[in-house]
């Protein structure tokens, strides 16, 4: 039994998160890739409880131990099922909590987004910037709102089970992968806005700026970015609308292979920027 539950661990669980891994170390975002890694690796750590024996098979003993478990299995929920209850009830091997209600952490999909981070520095030549990107979980109720991070923690909370149990003689650790102090310009990262022509996606945008002093990434004021959404939806006519969340910002959709300037035609419909149109 031991040995099966590590296979399907290492090849299952493990298999996902590399995915997942892999495509926030790509320079593109909005394609919707990250996403559909983040559910698959959420789910496969949500579901994994269900190999386990007692008590590691409960869903509110594992919360209580590891509230990052609860907050994965939400986003797979939500993502799967788009909306999900406010109070409900799970399944538990245990009869003495089986009448406690977990309040979920998310409640809708568009509170799953992915997410741009534009990181400024400054060096001896001047100001420069460079980009991460991650999972936004835009809810009051999670405390780290990066599902890269709830991803880790539960990572090496399974691990730290499994040396409990003695099965395994030394716990990996798993690495958080977002970026969190300096980047010197020659590592800088540019990730690029890669949106796909079939579907309406929606990514997040944050500036941080680096602190020299305490070594840490700080929000820049909302009223100092220069953006805050990038967000691509198709209307009833099917006509694609870009939104970049600030007036007077110009978007155009350019061909990645060429450098062409996308122009309005049939098969895109009419290419709006609701600002610019505006002023037309």
């Amino acid at each position: 039994m031991r040995n099966e539950i590590l296979n399907s661990f290492n090849r299952d669980v493990m298999g996902a998160y590399c995915d997942f891994v892999e495509c926030l170390q790509t320079n593109e975002v909005g394609d919707g890739k990250l996403l559909a890694a983040g559910k698959k690796v959420a789910g496969e750590l949500f579901h994994f409880r269900e190999m386990m024996p007692k008590p590691y098979n409960d869903f509110y003993y594992l919360k209580n131990l590891c509230l990052e478990y609860a907050i994965v299995g939400d986003v797979f929920n939500v993502l799967k099922h788009h909306e999900i209850e406010a109070k409900r009830f799970l399944p538990s091997k245990d009869p003495k909590p089986k009448h406690e209600k977990w309040i979920p952490t998310l409640r809708y999909r568009t509170q799953v987004r992915e997410l741009l981070i534009n990181n400024k520095y400054i060096d001896s030549q001047g100001e420069y910037s460079s980009d991460d990107k991650d999972v936004a979980l835009l809810s009051d109720r999670i405390p780290n709102k990066s599902l890269n991070y709830n991803v880790w923690r539960t990572m090496n909370f399974w691990e730290s089970v499994f040396k409990k149990l003695g099965w395994i003689s030394g716990e990996r650790q798993f690495i958080n992968y977002s970026v969190e102090g300096f980047v010197s310009r020659e590592n800088a990262r540019v990730i690029s806005f890669k949106a796909s022509t079939d579907f309406s996606t929606e990514v997040e945008v944050v500036t941080q700026r680096y602190n020299p002093m305490l070594g840490t990434l700080n929000l820049v004021p909302k009223e100092e970015r220069v953006l805050d959404r990038i967000k691509l939806t198709y209307n009833e006519d099917g006509a694609l609308w870009i939104d970049p969340g600030q007036e007077g910002l110009e978007v155009r959709l350019v061909e990645k292979e060429t450098g062409r300037i996308i122009l309005p035609d049939k098969s895109l419909g009419d290419m709006h920027n609701p600002h610019t149109d505006e002023k037309k």
